[in-house]
């Protein structure tokens, strides 16, 4: 007689959201729960985007959040909780973080202080001489006496040291990424707002319904 097998789905198949756990984490809660309509409205926005980014900051299957209407409409659907902990790495500035590091790396023909002077010690540690820590301002100082071309320019902490034929491409990358990151946001601002306009319709439309259809941002 032949042998049946059964194949049992894997866990991550039939996993499902506990929705009386912490629903982010999953794990058994151990102090109060928190929920709010503000941090569901948040985790519905930028759950996705993290997603998007590939940079979701716990290990989550997006999926199970979402039974069909959205992750923000099943949290208040299903009166998520979350832990605090974890709401807080979807935050708008952990998304920004995010975003930024995605999409603005360091120009290249630049290089800070730091990068400099651990490229001249793993260069020394190479031919086989061994020195004392090297000092990142003496070091920047040495090379702009040696070439002129060379400037520094200072960013936040960093001191950036970049040739003259460089500095026009930086800065017309950063100008670019300043404008990519308003119009992002500008997007998304229109679509929160469309998402949250709703206007009765009455089977005609007249000037004051299609008025009253379009978001105060357009």
């Amino acid at each position: 007689m032949a042998k049946i097998i059964r194949l049992l789905a894997s866990s991550a198949d039939i996993w499902e959201t506990d929705w009386t756990k912490w629903c982010l984490c999953q794990e058994v809660p151990t102090d109060l729960l928190k929920s709010s309509d503000e941090g569901y409205t948040m985790l519905g926005k930028n759950i996705p985007l993290f997603h998007e980014l590939n940079a979701i900051p716990i290990p989550l299957d997006i999926r199970r959040l979402n039974h069909g209407e959205g992750i923000e409409s099943t949290m208040k659907k299903e009166n998520a909780k979350y832990h605090n902990l974890c709401r807080i790495k979807f935050n708008n500035t952990k998304l920004e973080r995010a975003q930024k590091s995605k999409m603005s790396p360091i120009p290249s023909g630049s290089s800070s202080d730091s990068d400099l002077a651990n490229l001249y010690e793993e260069r020394l540690a190479q031919l086989g001489s061994s020195s004392e820590q090297v000092h990142s301002t003496r070091l920047k100082d040495k090379l702009l006496q040696k070439m002129p071309k060379l400037e520094a320019h200072t960013k936040g902490r960093d001191v950036l040291s970049m040739f003259e034929k460089d500095i026009g491409p930086a800065i017309a990358f950063a100008c670019g990424y300043n404008d990519t990151m308003h119009m992002a946001k500008t997007a998304e601002m229109i679509r929160c707002q469309l998402a949250t306009t709703k206007t009765p319709f009455s089977g005609s439309l007249v000037s004051e319904v299609i008025d009253d259809s379009i978001p105060p941002p357009l």
